[in-house]
């Protein structure tokens, strides 16, 4: 998997990842992976897609494709935010609510 980790020409290809602060903070390698602090509880991790599964983007990788983590991070950011997300939408006495996973329904209130 090593060799197929490239960045450059595979930016499209770049996501962040939410995780659990248990989640580890280096490759077993001891290599630490390019991460932020989200919540108490949550880290932003930064991945490279490769299809049918992914690589976290650690140290190492940055070293070898001689990119920023700034980089990375405002290549992922710009990714997400380019993903069509479908909302649905009910409106109820004059509010709107927006759901993103459209199995989602609003319960009355009291339920």
């Amino acid at each position: 998997m090593e060799s197929q980790a490239e960045l450059s020409g595979k930016e499209k290809n770049i996501f962040p990842v939410i995780r659990s602060t248990s989640f580890p903070s280096e490759a077993e390698e001891g290599i630490p992976f390019l991460y932020d602090h989200h919540t108490a509880e949550t880290r932003i991790y930064y991945a490279l897609d490769l299809g049918t599964t992914y690589r976290l983007i650690d140290s190492k990788l940055l070293k070898k494709e001689g990119w920023l983590a700034g980089q990375v991070r405002e290549t992922a950011l710009f990714n997400i935010r380019s993903l069509s997300v479908k909302l649905k939408e009910d409106r109820v006495a004059d509010n709107t609510f927006y759901f993103l996973n459209s199995n989602d329904a609003m319960m009355p209130a009291g339920f």
